[in-house]
Formats: structure tokens, sequence, C-alpha cells
């Protein structure tokens, strides 16, 4: 069997030379479990996606202490842009906290250490946080390659259930 398996939602597409930098980086870092692409929403190129941060309760009170306090507010912005450009502008692979389903390439054997890809009781929506959960406790590295790229029209939309096979 092959040592990747690629994770691609069906209105994700990898652009020209993005599985070679994905494959290299896991080749390269034999402690990632997991690597992904810088993600485009548009075709164009024009927006990207933000790096992936884990929800958790802590999170969620900064980010309403934030709309209610507008110095708060503008703190965890620049924050939150800083961190933004930092990984879109690396030179190499970095570690991420969690990186997104849609477009993901996976250490097979790192799979299997975690007993598969997807809990089943996650259908849509936390699945990939539930994964990346699993593969940090499991000791393995989440990585962002920069120099690969994908396009992914992403949206939280529950339409997409015509996109998932039965």
């Amino acid at each position: 069997s092959r040592p990747w398996v690629m994770l691609l939602n069906p209105d994700a597409a990898v652009l020209p030379g993005c599985l070679d930098a994905l494959a290299n980086t896991m080749q390269s870092r034999p402690g990632a479990g997991a690597v992904a692409p810088l993600v485009h929403w548009d075709e164009a190129s024009g927006f990207l996606l933000p790096p992936q941060q884990l929800r958790s309760p802590l999170w969620e009170c900064w980010q309403s202490l934030g709309l209610r306090v507008p110095a708060l507010g503008r703190l965890i912005s620049r924050r939150f842009r800083a961190e933004n450009l930092r990984c879109q502008q690396a030179q190499g692979a970095i570690a991420q906290a969690m990186r997104s389903g849609g477009c993901m390439m996976l250490r097979r054997s790192a799979a299997e250490a975690i007993h598969g890809l997807f809990d089943p009781e996650f259908f849509m929506y936390y699945e990939d946080a539930d994964l990346c959960r699993r593969l940090t406790a499991a000791g393995y590295q989440l990585l962002l390659q920069p120099q690969a790229r994908a396009l992914h029209e992403w949206r939280n939309d529950p339409a997409k259930g015509r996109f998932v096979a039965d």
C-alpha cells in the first residue's frame, strides 16, 4: 500500500505541484502525521483560507470579549493577522495546531496508529478537528506547507450534502 492518504473534499482541487510538495514534506518530516497546503477560496487565488484554529471554550470567550471590547478586538485581530502572514510567508513547512480535512495528506501509518481517519460520530463539521486532536495526542505533528497550494470553494453549508455519496 502507499505511504500517504490524501483527503480532498469534492469542492476542492489541488493546484499544480501541490501533491509533490506535500509528499516531499511528509518524506522529509518523519514525525509528521499530516500536512496541508495553503488553500485559496477562489480560482483567481485572491483569497486564502486562514490557518485553522482549534476551537475551545477559551477561544470562544476571547472572540466574544473581542466583539464587546473594541480595543481587545483590535488586539486579537492584529495577532490573528500576524499569524496568517507568518503562515503565508513561511519558506518551509511549519507546525500547526489544526488543519482542515478539506485538503490534507496523512501518513498512512499515523492514520492506522489512531485507529482510522474519522470517528463515525462526526458526520460533518469537526470531524477534522477530532482527527487532528487524535494525531497530536498520538505524538504526530500537523504541518502547513505554504509552497503547496489548493483551491477549496469553502462554505459551512449543509447543502453540500448533495456532494456526499450515500
